[in-house]
This record gives C-alpha cells, structure tokens and sequence, in this order.
C-alpha cells in the first residue's frame, strides 16, 4: 500500500500563553518521533487570547493570571500505514484530519478487521478509564455525606451561609 498524506489540526487551550506555545511544540516533536511517521509540513499559529464577554456582550476585563488563550497548529503528515494515522489520531486527538492521498484505500479483510479492532479497543479503554472516574466519583460522594451525617454543620456556619 502507498504512503497516506494526512492534514491534521491540533488545538490546546490554557494558560499561560507560553506554555501553551511550549506544550504544542513537545506535542509536535513526539508526533515526529512516533513509528510511521513523518512531518512533512507544520505551521503553528500564535497564541490568542480568548475573550470572554459579560451579559450585555462587552469584552471584560481579565486579570493576567486568569486569561485563558488557544492556538492551533497544522501539520502535513505521510503515514506508512493507515494504523499509524490512527495511532496518532487517538494519542493526539486532533481537531480535524483530512486525507490527502491516496483518492482510494484497497484494503484486505484482515486490515479492515484490523482497524476496526484497534477502534473498539481504545473504545474499551476510554470506557475502563470513564467507569473507575465515575466508581472513585461516588466513593468520595459517600464519603462526603458519611462525613456530613458524622459531623453536621453549626447552626450559626448554616445562618453565615444564608447571609453570603
């Protein structure tokens, strides 16, 4: 099978824009470094500010340490294998991928089957890591109302909250 030109778009957002910048950078780089593939082209854009507007619409105002900015890079990949693409896709989760070549994908049964047992795996895997989330969720939930029936609060911190 021939190589797979690829267009993807990773996005980051948080704080501060430096660090974004130097986080998309050590993203591209270990794209580089994955098995199967190659960069061919990337541009990354600057860092931007996200506005963040009150109820009348107005741009507010935002202490420094509480902006929050995003940017976005491009890259311009050739994958040996289709497998490889996926593996980045699911490692990276880029915003947008475009197949740029080949026009068609003769694929054998095997390959097929192949790829979409790599899909249902990861699939099973954001599942195991989502049901433990939720499982730790609910311990700690018990043990917050355990804790509350053990120690209730005062009357005076209950009147305190309803003046606040």
């Amino acid at each position: 099978m021939e190589k797979i030109r690829s267009m993807i778009v990773l996005e980051i957002m948080g704080r501060p824009s430096k660090y974004i910048s130097d986080a998309m950078a050590d993203f591209i780089n270990k794209i580089g470094m994955e098995k199967g593939i190659t960069i061919l082209n990337k541009k990354t854009h600057k860092a931007k500010e996200i506005e963040r507007k009150d109820k009348e619409g107005k741009k507010m105002k935002i202490p420094e340490e509480q902006k929050m900015y995003s940017l976005f890079s491009e890259l311009e990949l050739e994958s040996e294998s289709i497998y490889d693409l996926m593996r980045v896709v699911f490692a990276y989760m880029p915003s947008h991928v475009e197949i740029l070549k080949p026009q068609n994908f003769p694929m054998k049964n095997f390959e097929v089957n192949t790829f979409f047992n790599e899909i249902v795996r990861k699939m099973h895997e954001y599942e195991a890591i989502t049901k433990k989330a939720l499982m730790n969720n609910q311990i700690l939930q018990n043990k917050f109302r355990s804790y509350m029936k053990k120690y209730p609060p005062k009357k005076q911190d209950q009147e305190k909250d309803k003046k606040d």
